[in-house]
């Protein structure tokens, strides 16, 4: 009988959920100027490549990936979140995109120094975030592999100290779309 009850409460929860919508998760993504988070926003949310230009504030889109639904926030200004705009919605974020310029070696240090104060500084808030970082402008000449990318920014070592931390490096390039989706499939699958 208890077993029955059980039962019939769970599928009056899963009618209910299903009828409110799909699970919806909060989304920070951050990186330096010109790295192209504008121009990946826009295009997973039109698909296609729009004219950026840089972001004074922040752009917000809501997009429904994988049935989960995403609202991303791309927030501007100052490259130090202490600062910074963002630093007022990392401790809603469930997930952390980074975009990174693979083609500007001079930020990489920058890179890795703000990911490692990052989660040092916001530990408790980012405990259960997943982390995707997006090694963006990989069709330019010069770019750094994503093993590069990973290895520079140490990604393996001082970045994701803590145990279960779910982080992944996704190489892209934002005006044509290459490897948006999977990153974001992947970041998806780890907030189910």
């Amino acid at each position: 009988m208890l077993d029955s009850i059980s039962n019939s409460f769970t599928a009056a929860l899963k009618r209910i959920s299903s009828s409110i919508g799909p699970p919806q998760r909060r989304v920070l993504m951050v990186g330096v100027a010109g790295c192209g988070k504008t121009t990946l926003l826009y295009h997973l949310h039109l698909g296609k490549t729009i004219a950026a230009v840089p972001t004074l504030g922040y752009n917000v889109e809501t997009l429904t990936i994988n049935g989960i639904e995403l609202t991303i926030w791309d927030v501007g200004g100052d490259w130090n979140y202490r600062n910074g705009l963002w630093r007022h919605y990392i401790p809603q974020a469930d997930g952390i995109i980074f975009v990174v310029d693979s083609s500007d070696e001079s930020q990489i240090d920058a890179v890795k120094t703000v990911l490692c104060e990052l989660y040092r500084d916001f530990e408790s808030q980012l405990k259960r975030s997943v982390l995707l970082v997006f090694a963006n402008k990989q069709d330019r000449l010069n770019a750094l592999s994503v093993a590069e990318v990973k290895d520079r920014i140490g990604i393996e070592r001082e970045t994701m100290q803590a145990e279960g931390r779910r982080w992944h490096v996704q190489g892209s390039i934002a005006t044509t779309g290459d490897g948006l989706l999977e990153g974001m499939v992947w970041m998806t699958m780890q907030m189910n």
